[in-house]
């Protein structure tokens, strides 16, 4: 399977995804859609793709123009492709192969601006994420976390520092926005 990147400087490329690939990359709709919404937030943002899968996200963000990447990928085949896809777009990347939860304790606080998740959906790893986000604190004071869910799944951020800001749907996918909640800058 070969994924196409939907726009900014390298739009139309073509990536390969590895054999056997059991990751379920974030479609091409609701990709385009996700950063149109973005839009300017992305130019020169930190990027932290979690469950990185194809990698597709964070070659969507850095075609349009993010300043850093970090993907993070548990299985060793998919995150060996990512570097290979990256390094073959000229994308500056780090590639961390290994579990969500224990590459984001080796992460500097309140780092980035955006943070992406898309979780296997039927896991609950959707509300782990969240806890994550905010307990490492990885997210900058006017950072937005996105996350990937089935629209079955409702985001728990009672006890959190995080509050939803917005939910779109597309289907049986529900793409959530999530930010600190006002006076929760540590």
């Amino acid at each position: 399977m070969t994924l196409k990147i939907t726009g900014g400087r390298d739009r139309g490329r073509t990536v390969p995804s590895p054999k056997g690939n059991l990751a379920r990359p974030t479609s091409a709709k609701i990709r385009q859609a996700l950063f149109n919404i973005l839009a300017t937030k992305v130019k020169g943002a930190s990027f932290l793709d979690l469950f990185a899968g194809s990698g597709i996200m964070g070659m969507e963000a850095m075609s349009r123009g993010a300043g850093s990447l970090i993907a993070i990928e548990m299985d060793r085949k998919l995150a060996l492709a990512l570097k290979e896809n990256y390094e073959h777009l000229g994308y500056e990347a780090q590639v961390m192969n290994d579990d969500a939860r224990a590459a984001a304790g080796r992460l500097p606080a309140q780092h980035f601006d955006i943070i992406f998740a898309d979780p296997p959906y039927k896991s609950p790893l959707g509300q782990a994420c969240i806890h994550l986000v905010d307990n490492k604190r990885l997210l900058k004071k006017d950072g937005l976390f996105i996350l990937e869910h089935l629209h079955s799944f409702n985001p728990d951020m009672e006890r959190t520092g995080l509050a939803l800001s917005d939910q779109r749907k597309y289907g049986q996918t529900v793409i959530s926005f999530i930010q600190k909640r006002e006076g929760k800058d540590v």
